[in-house]
């Protein structure tokens, strides 16, 4: 997820010089598509004869492609990291818990606070709410990106050789298809351990993304732009045979779903977007690279405002659901970006932190 170049505070949708524009562009059709399923939220519900619950119904799927987006990009950029010590393992969490933490702490007990005030919450809810991202859907997705970060050094031994990368992809799309832990498999009876160690914790349709992007970065390292396609072929292929046990669920199922089509289409999103012609077309994108340098901070704050919107509008979010989509977005997008440019006022401060 993005965050702002010390080079370019001075512009809250600038992107930095070095930056991948198409992968920033990937983050910001990502975060629309959040902001688009969160505003949304209530169309699903209209009665059965509302003219708006068919289109809802039949496009909402594919709001789900920030997830894979999501992944694939942070799993391709960590794809790069050297964690072969403890030293330079212990370098990486530390960057990674620096970026990403401060800010999520902050406003998950900010919205914690809230939720006790209102009689939402008790305290002892603190700890495993905190690990679960509890206090505001979606921040669940912190909790998870923060157990594949942890898990990382596994993912990059395991995809060093074709024969560890085609049994990591197949182990994860075994678990996902042919059933997952139990909430408590140890019997701990420990609302703050279960949480941390085992709740959303097997998304192997989820965590299949971030391998996959580990993977391709692997593969770039090892292969030149410029080499014969044979030389990228089995890679690729067992890229394909992760993708197809991973997201293909015919088990569970009986046929494919709409979300498993999605996390396909993602994937080729991707890597249309990292070619040649893929970069030269984001070159044009620079407000969705913009968003998507900002994606982090519309993720964490996008969301009690909105729910705050919601609860201000009241019954017109349902009665005249068009309407209400310009004061929802503005409060999903504009607020978060009020927040930043707001921080970016105090050059060379660290006050960026606190908005991510």
């Amino acid at each position: 997820m993005g965050w702002l170049p010390r080079t370019s505070r001075t512009a809250v949708l600038h992107v930095g010089a070095g930056r991948h524009r198409g992968n920033d562009a990937l983050r910001g059709l990502a975060i629309l598509a959040v902001v688009a399923s969160h505003t949304t939220a209530e169309w699903a519900a209209f009665p059965a004869g509302h003219p708006l619950t068919p289109l809802y119904r039949a496009v909402r799927p594919a709001l789900d492609v920030w997830i894979p987006l999501f992944l694939l990009v942070s799993g391709y950029y960590l794809g790069r990291e050297d964690v072969d010590s403890m030293a330079t393992y212990g370098r990486y969490l530390s960057r990674r818990a620096r970026r990403i933490l401060p800010p999520y702490l902050l406003w998950a007990t900010i919205l914690f606070a809230v939720g006790v005030a209102g009689g939402e919450w008790r305290v002892s809810d603190f700890p495993a709410g905190i690990v679960n991202g509890r206090f505001a859907y979606p921040h669940y997705f912190v909790s998870v990106l923060v157990k594949l970060y942890l898990a990382f050094p596994v993912f990059s031994w395991a995809l060093k050789t074709p024969a560890r990368a085609a049994s990591l992809f197949v182990g994860a799309g075994g678990l996902w298809f042919y059933g997952c832990f139990p909430d408590d498999p140890l019997g701990l009876r420990s609302t703050f351990l279960v949480e941390l160690l085992f709740r959303r914790t097997v998304h192997a349709e989820w965590a299949i993304f971030f391998i996959l992007g580990i993977f391709l970065q692997h593969r770039a390292c090892k292969t030149p732009r410029s080499a014969a396609a044979p030389n990228r072929g089995p890679g690729m292929a067992v890229a394909g045979l992760g993708l197809m046990f991973s997201v293909v669920g015919l088990v569970d199922s009986g046929r494919v779903l709409p979300g498993h089509i999605v996390g396909v289409l993602g994937v080729l999103l991707f890597l249309a977007i990292n070619s040649n012609p893929g970069e030269r077309f984001a070159a044009r994108g620079r407000l969705l690279a913009g968003l998507g340098v900002q994606s982090y901070s519309i993720y964490l704050l996008h969301e009690p405002w909105l729910q705050w919107t919601k609860n201000a509008l009241g019954a017109v979010v349902n009665e005249r659901p068009i309407l209400v989509q310009v004061p929802l977005v503005a409060a999903a997008l504009g607020i978060p970006l009020a927040f930043r440019w707001l921080a970016n006022l105090f050059p060379g401060s660290r006050t960026t932190w606190a908005t991510g």
